[in-house]
This record gives structure tokens, sequence and C-alpha cells, in this order.
């Protein structure tokens, strides 16, 4: 029997159409097949979203807003240079992995992949919030990072190196269809894939 409209979350909805990303493209999924996932008639999940584009853009929103209250706790943090640059790619590292389909998502939006009917709102909607926590880290850099390796790195560098680094981690532990998690103690790891990143792209000398 289908949930009434106050019986219905938002955590209900994402895990709806986090469960139907694993089998189809977003321009496959319709709202008639969230709403049987979730176990509410399509004129209910209308009560709450005017479309699906509207519905997806308010979930991509509240993962996004929760990525970026909790890379805020950095800036309180005691970490300093190296130890504040591995916490903050920690963050996001474990952040993608609870929410990973909805980061293949976002992936495949920020590199336009026309094959994959996004609309235009929903990606330019996604890339404020992306700049905000884009922001958010260069500032956290800006106070934290005052010597060794990084200091050498522009912010904006490093912060772009710590979302490659992420995706680059997770990209490679899901071949095997295993999710693999970013070891903290290893910050070793993170700066030499870093530093490699950096010399190939000509910011750092060798």
């Amino acid at each position: 029997m289908p949930r009434k409209k106050s019986e219905v979350s938002k955590a209900q909805v994402a895990a709806a159409v986090s469960e139907l990303m694993d089998s189809y493209n977003y321009c496959e999924i319709t709202v008639d097949m969230i709403a049987k996932k979730v176990g509410v008639s399509k004129r209910t999940l209308y009560a709450y979203y005017p479309s699906k584009d509207a519905l997806v853009a308010c979930l991509f929103e509240n993962l996004i807003k929760e990525l970026y209250d909790e890379i805020l706790k950095v800036e309180k943090s005691e970490s300093q240079n190296e130890a504040a640059v591995c916490e903050i790619f920690c963050i996001l590292n474990d952040y993608t992995l609870r929410n990973i389909r909805y980061f293949k998502l976002y992936w495949i939006l920020a590199s336009e992949d026309l094959g994959f009917c996004v609309p235009r709102e929903i990606a330019e909607h996604i890339a404020v919030w992306n700049s905000a926590i884009c922001q958010l880290v260069i500032r956290i850099l800006k106070q934290k990072v005052s010597r060794g390796f990084f200091a050498q790195v522009d912010p904006d560098l490093i912060a772009q190196g710590i979302s490659a680094a992420n995706k680059g981690v997770i990209m490679q532990s899901t071949r095997n269809t295993t999710l693999v998690g970013f070891d903290m103690p290893k910050s070793s790891a993170l700066q030499d894939f870093m530093c490699q990143l950096f010399r190939s792209s000509g910011a750092l000398q060798s």
C-alpha cells in the first residue's frame, strides 16, 4: 500500500533513486519508477517535487551541502600542513564511498558526456555547489598550509589534486567491484600521487 505524503522522507527518495541508478541511466529513470520504488503514488511524489529534474537537483544539493559541512570541520581542527590536506582528502574519499552512485553521476556531469541526457540546469546547479566547496578547500589550505611539500604549490592546484586523487583511488578500486577507501596514516601515498600530478602539469619543478 502506498505511503502517505507525511510518511515519505528525502532519505527514502534518495535511496530509491540511488538503487535505480545501479541499473538505468538518468534519462531512462521515470517518476513512475521512483514512486514505485519508494512505495508512493506518482501524485504524492509530485507533491514534493514538480519534476524528476527538480527531484534529482534537490538530492544533489542535499548531498553537496552535507559534504560542505563535513569539510568545514577541518577549518576548526588542529591539523596543519600535510595533515590538513590529508584530512580533507579523507573526508572527501569517505563521503564519496558512502554516496558512490551519486558521485559517479556527478563525474559524468562534470565531464559533459553528451550521451548522458541530464538537463543543463541540473549541471549548472551542481556546479555552483562544487565551486563553493572548492573555494572552501582553498580557504582552509591558505590558513593551514605554510610549510612542507604542499606549501610549494598553489592552493587552487592542491584543491584540484585532492579531487583528482579521490576520483583516481575510487575508480581504480571499483574496477574490481570493491570500494576501497584511503588509509589516512598513508599520507605519503597522497603526497606522492599529487607530486607526480603537479610535475606532469608543470606546476612543480622536478
